[in-house]
C-alpha cells in the first residue's frame, strides 16, 4: 500500500505512525545504533518498518503493510483523523488497484482502477485528484503498468508522490512483540513427497523416502504419539503397515514397521508410546563472522538435532483402484496438552 498525507510534514506523520504502532504492541528500534552493523541493519530493513518521505506538497508513506496492523483503509482513516488532513491510500488488488480518500477520519471518495490490457491503464477518475503534470499525462495517455503493484506505484506518481533524494525522510523501524508459542505437534510433507503406483501394484514414494515428518514446537519435550492416516486417498489404497523412524527417550533412533489398525473414524491408527520428541529450535544458528569454524559447528549441530527430533512416516501400500486423492497424516499426543498436527500428500494410482 502507498499512503499520501496531503499538506503535512514528516515529523507529524511519523508521530502518528509511531503512536498507532505502539498501540498495537510494536516497539520502536533506534536506527542510528545499528548503522555500523550490516547484519542488524539488514534485519531491520526486512522487518516491520515504514518509510516516511516529504514530497512537494504531501508526505508519502510506504511499508505500512510490513507492520501487519491494519489494511490500507484503516491506516488512511487513522492518519487522516490524527493529522486532520486529507489522506489518499492506494492498494494493489487482484485485477487492478483501489484508491480511497479520507478527510478528517471520514471516507470522502473511493474508486477502483482496473488494470488495462496491453500494459496501459486509463484512469479518468484521477481527474478529481491529480493536479500535477504527471497526473495530466496519466489522464491523457494512460498509465504504463503490467501488474497491480506497478499500477499502484504509477497511480501514486500521478497523484504527486514523486520524492527526490534531497527531500526529508524518516525510517521508522519496529520490533514485533514475541508471540506466545502454543505447544503443538507440527506435521509436514517432506520435499517433493507423493505416493504413486498402479492398481493391483505397489504404491511408493520417490526413491522410497518418507513422505511425512513430525516435530515438536512450543514445549520442551513430549513422549508418546498417536498417528492416524486418513483422507480420500484411502479409497484408492490398501495400507497394510507403515515404516516409522523415531527417537526414543534414551536418545537412540529406532526404525519400526507398524501394522495398520482401523480406528472408529475410519482412519488407520498407530500408537507409539516410546516415541520421544524434543523441541526443534526455529531459524538459523547464531552467525559469527569472526569465527566461521564455530558457526559451521553450530549449524551442523542444529541440523543433527532436527534430524534426531523428527519422526518420519512412510506408508507401505498397494493400489486398489485408479484415481487421484490426498493421504492425510494426523499426529496427536498420547497424553498432555499439546495441539495436534496435520499434513497431506498427493496420491496418484494409474490403471
Amino acid at each position: 500500500m502507498i499512503v499520501l498525507v496531503r499538506d503535512e510534514d514528516v515529523p507529524t506523520v511519523a508521530e502518528a505512525v509511531m503512536a498507532r504502532a505502539a498501540a498495537a504492541g510494536l516497539r520502536p528500534l533506534p536506527v542510528d545504533a545499528h548503522e555500523e552493523d550490516p547484519f542488524a541493519l539488514l534485519g531491520m530493513l526486512t522487518g516491520p518498518r515504514a518509510l516516511i518521505a516529504q514530497g512537494p506538497d504531501q508526505v508519502v508513506v510506504t511499508g505500512l503493510a510490513s507492520l501487519a496492523i491494519d489494511e490500507g483503509a484503516a491506516w488512511a482513516e487513522a492518519l487522516s483523523a490524527a493529522c486532520s488532513a486529507e489522506v489518499v491510500v492506494i492498494e494493489p488488488r487482484e485485477r487492478g488497484a483501489r484508491v480511497e480518500v479520507y478527510d478528517d477520519g471520514e471516507l470522502d471518495e473511493a474508486f477502483d482502477v482496473p488494470l488495462g490490457k496491453g500494459g496501459v491503464t486509463r484512469a479518468p477518475a484521477l481527474g478529481v485528484l491529480a493536479t500535477t503534470e504527471a497526473g495530466e499525462a496519466a489522464r491523457e495517455a494512460g498509465l504504463a503498468a503490467a501488474t497491480p503493484e506497478a499500477l499502484a506505484e504509477a497511480l501514486a506518481e500521478a497523484l504527486g508522490a514523486a520524492v527526490t533524494d534531497g527531500e526529508e525522510t524518516r525510517l521508522c523501524v519496529f520490533e514485533a512483540p514475541e508471540e506466545e508459542e502454543v505447544p503443538a505437534l507440527v506435521a509436514s510433507a517432506t520435499v517433493g513427497a507423493m505416493l504413486e503406483g498402479q492398481a493391483a501394484g505397489p504404491v511408493t514414494s520417490m526413491l522410497g523416502q518418507p513422505v511425512f515428518g513430525v516435530t515438536l514446537a512450543g514445549t520442551a519435550s513430549l513422549t508418546g504419539l498417536r498417528l492416524e492416516l486418513g483422507g480420500d486417498a484411502l479409497a484408492l489404497l490398501a495400507i497394510d503397515e507403515v515404516d516409522v523412524v523415531f527417537r526414543t527417550a534414551t536418545g537412540g533412533r529406532e526404525a519400526r514397521t507398524l501394522p495398520a489398525a482401523k480406528a472408529a473414524s475410519g482412519a488407520l491408527a498407530f500408537a507409539l508410546p516410546e516415541a520421544h520428541l524434543d523441541r526443534v529450535p526455529e531459524g538459523l544458528a547464531d552467525f559469527d563472522p569472526t569465527d566461521m569454524f564455530a558457526t559451521i559447528q553450530r549449524i551442523q549441530a542444529a541440523a543433527e538435532a532436527r534430524v534426531d527430533n523428527t519422526l518420519t512416516v512412510l506408508p507401505r501400500a498397494r493400489g486398489v483402484r485408479p484415481g487421484e486423492g490426498r493421504l492425510t497424516l494426523r499426529a496427536t499426543p498420547l497424553a498432555g496438552e499439546v495441539a495436534a498436527g496435520e499434513a497431506s500428500v498427493p496420491v496418484r494410482i494409474r490403471a
